[in-house]
């Protein structure tokens, strides 16, 4: 059994969605748990007319809820032909776009709009884009039933932010597993599920590939595919990188460290349910079917040296903190990490000894005052290179060092700190005002 799950993008519109039948077609050998995530732009829709709704704006509200009305209905009239199951696709998109409305009203009759009102709003999204699906996928002949996400992913009632009940939900999924013995596809909504009450609650950020994670884990699936507009976790960023490479396999702590330091990729959190259970994770793209992607697994068992990924964080501060023998280390440390915490600042990495404190901060601060010591600071670029074994081996790990160090000559770039993170990581803490150039000649070197 495999999970599959298509983000907004890949269901944006009924040329989107008969892309989806068309993968689905091409692996009818396969009983496959099908997660949607809502049309691209729906859930953001939902935002904006819950508010219209809360400060009775009626007509901004109307307009908004017939846009989202109308977007699911053409996505039916040009992708279904068949009278009977179109008639039956308009009834449901109708009928949850009514309950919706009614919904609203009552956000604005009672000026109030708390977390588990606004989660039920959010859940019309993923109702609506699998409903639509499932018709369509009906009349292309595909064995198939839909599913209320809500009766199988169970959570506790931190609404917009549930927590995933682990034991409770593979309890449920038991009974949905059993759906395979008549169908060969289940599709169900991401995003949602319902606390011990019946409540409905979302699962925040990245909440439809931690449905997918959860799901693959309960049903101890073989694989979970993810499913987006891209093909798989990419070499560098390809604004900046155009020759980007797809890598073909991760593990999950590079991911996480790439992640970190704010490449665009599948956030490490949603996935980590499949991960610790040993599912591999794969990422495709549902525009380029044929691109093999990306598979992400617990751990990659190679001796080799390689280079993955480039990340690139610019304008950087690194604040110097001399300790002479009057400072007391940890005192001075303890200061400044709760004022950068306080004003809410991100704290990369932090190099320690017996005469400084080095911190690098995601941002530009200025010089601070801090327990009357005044902390110094310059603008500063991290270079994130992620790959495989870079300590296995000093002869490899040489000619990556010596490929960098020339890249910084060619480029006029001073380097100001090298570090080892991990034997999968290394940072470097560059001083450039070139470093989208310096960028670029070290993918080009190493990748």
């Amino acid at each position: 059994m495999y999970v599959l799950k298509f983000g907004g993008s890949s269901v944006a519109d009924s040329k989107c969605m008969l892309n989806v039948v068309d993968i689905l077609r091409k692996r009818n050998n396969e009983k496959i748990l099908l997660v949607l995530s809502a049309c691209q732009g729906i859930t953001n829709k939902l935002e904006q007319v819950s508010s219209e709704a809360l400060n009775n704006n009626k007509e901004n509200s109307k307009i908004l809820c017939d846009e989202i009305r109308s977007l699911h209905l053409n996505i039916i009239n040009y992708t279904l032909k068949n009278s009977r199951i179109k008639r039956n696709a308009c009834y449901k998109v109708n009928t949850l776009c009514d309950e919706l409305e009614n919904l609203l009203v009552g956000v604005s009759l009672l000026k109030e709009l708390i977390p588990q009102v606004m989660d039920r709003i959010y859940a019309f999204g993923e109702c609506l884009s699998t409903n639509i699906f499932y018709y369509i996928a009906l009349e292309h002949g595909l064995k198939i039933i839909w599913k209320d996400a809500r009766n199988f992913i169970k959570t506790d009632s931190n609404f917009l932010s549930a927590n995933i009940l682990e034991q409770q939900t593979k309890e449920h999924c038991k009974e949905l597993y059993k759906e395979f013995n008549n169908y060969d596809i289940i599709v169900t909504q991401g995003f949602i599920g319902s606390d011990e009450f019946g409540h409905t609650t979302t699962l925040g950020r990245g909440g439809s590939d931690l449905s997918a994670a959860v799901f693959g884990n309960a049903m101890s699936a073989e694989c979970i595919e993810i499913w987006t507009d891209v093909n798989g976790v990419l070499s560098a960023d390809p604004r900046l990188i155009s020759e980007a490479k797809s890598i073909p396999v991760m593990r999950y702590t590079t991911v996480k460290e790439m992640a970190f330091w704010g490449a665009k990729v599948l956030h490490p959190k949603t996935i980590l349910p499949a991960i610790k259970n040993n599912i591999p994770v794969k990422i495709l793209n549902s525009f380029e079917p044929e691109n093999q992607g990306t598979i992400i697994e617990s751990e990659l068992y190679s001796n080799s040296t390689s280079v993955h990924s480039i990340v690139v964080k610019q304008k950087c501060s690194m604040l110097s903190i001399a300790i002479d023998e009057s400072s007391k280390y940890i005192e001075v440390l303890t200061s400044v990490i709760k004022y950068l915490s306080e004003n809410d600042f991100h704290l990369l990495y932090s190099v320690y000894s017996n005469q400084s404190i080095s911190l690098i901060v995601d941002g530009e601060l200025n010089d601070v005052i801090i327990d009357n010591k005044t902390i110094y600071r310059s603008i500063v670029n991290a270079i994130c290179i992620v790959g495989e074994n870079f300590t296995n081996n000093i002869e490899e790990f040489s000619k990556i060092t010596n490929s960098i160090n020339y890249c910084l000559i060619n480029n006029h770039s001073k380097l100001l700190g090298m570090h080892i993170i991990s034997k999968h990581t290394i940072l470097l803490i560059i001083d450039s005002s070139n470093i989208n150039m310096l960028v670029k000649d070290i993918h080009q070197k190493l990748i």
